[in-house]
């Protein structure tokens, strides 16, 4: 399939004079692994949204997984240092073809390959989706400092990160504000008019407040779900806390925001948008949820309109606001649907892979 721009297109010609459509190499932050046997294309679809649509608009995707031990010594350590993978980035600098742009989720998977174009060894346009500025952690501003300088384009999921990295760091790349996406399609709500039973919260990155949100709802007479790893499950501390520290599949994500009647995501003061992902998720599951004011999320939030916002650290105010929305059926209702809504109009994987077409055709052009 080409490009339906025909001023954008970039073929790559092959043997017999046969076209090829630009290829990206996407390199995620975390394993995908292969779609778990019984999930097929509902698994993919909620997983691969993005690659699905780019190839719709012309383009060939390959994952480039990060690999696990012995192959990669940070196997097993956060994120940020396991998608360093030195042999991953071996494994793109010496294929052929070259893909025509390697797309990084997160700053760490673009290291290597950076400093190996800064040496004129690597060639190939990088572009880095969701960079991690703001956190405070000295070995990420560090990776910062050597990856940014030397991409080719960096969107950031927040609008306020664009001017910190401009001001920050010293870069010649594009800095854009994308909005976040989810498969509103894949994650529907899969039994409308059902009220759920519990209150949930999901996530494991440090923008969490489990601490504020473990004050809100202790001694509430209604079951608190928290799908995290950085909670340990105390019965006797939390009677009404269940802990899912599991990896679950994103057909069991889907079915764990279809069942809770609230989702709350309790948030340190940030300027990442920590919880984009899940946030978005719940409003496309058509839940009615509760957020901390964090600057990262304010691109996303409308308070009374798709979510009740809450001061951070403010356990009295968040109990407030869970117990408002326990007690009134009619605002959950007009919460959900208003989030479904929004989900749909704004935050699509269309509209994201669009945003990444429309930067990988200008690159391709230089």
């Amino acid at each position: 399939m080409a490009l339906q721009d025909p001023q954008s297109e970039k073929l790559r010609t092959v043997s017999g004079g046969q076209q090829k459509n630009p290829t990206v190499f996407v390199l995620p932050a975390n394993r995908r692994g292969p779609v778990p046997e019984g999930l097929g294309v509902e698994y993919e679809r909620g997983g691969h949204a993005i690659n699905l649509e780019l190839e719709k608009l012309g383009f060939t995707v390959e994952f480039i997984d990060v690999n696990q031990k012995p192959w990669n010594p940070l196997a097993g350590q956060p994120s940020m240092l396991k998608a360093i993978d030195p042999l991953r980035a071996l494994k793109v600098l010496l294929c052929r073809p070259r893909p025509d742009i390697v797309l990084s989720y997160f700053e760490s998977g673009a290291l290597c390959l950076a400093l190996l174009r800064s040496i004129g060894l690597f060639r190939t346009p990088i572009v880095i989706v969701d960079i991690g500025v703001g956190g405070g952690s000295r070995l990420r501003d560090l990776i910062l400092r050597l990856v940014i300088p030397r991409v080719s384009a960096i969107f950031t999921l927040g609008s306020d990160q664009v001017t910190h990295i401009r001001t920050r760091y010293k870069t010649r790349a594009s800095v854009e504000f994308i909005p976040a996406h989810v498969d509103a399609e894949f994650y529907a709500p899969q039994s409308p008019g059902q009220q759920g039973n519990y209150i949930l919260a999901v996530g494991d990155d440090i923008s969490r407040d489990y601490d504020t949100l473990l004050e809100a709802v202790a001694g509430l007479d209604v079951p608190v779900v928290l799908k995290t790893r950085r909670v340990v499950e105390n019965k006797q501390r939390h009677p009404n806390l269940s802990v899912i520290t599991k990896r679950l599949s994103d057909r069991e994500f889907r079915d764990l925001y279809d069942r809770a009647r609230l989702v709350v995501m309790p948030l340190h003061p940030v300027l990442t948008a920590g919880g984009v992902t899940a946030f978005l998720e719940a409003m496309a599951t058509g839940k009615p949820q509760i957020v901390s004011d964090s600057a990262g999320l304010r691109d996303y939030v409308r308070d009374g309109e798709n979510a009740l916002v809450v001061p951070c650290h403010d356990a009295g105010g968040l109990r407030q606001a869970i117990l408002r929305l326990l007690g009134d059926d009619a605002l959950r209702q007009r919460l959900g649907e208003s989030s479904r809504a929004c989900a749909q109009s704004l935050f699509s994987s269309r509209q994201f892979a669009n945003h990444l077409a429309e930067c990988f055709r200008r690159l391709m052009k230089r």
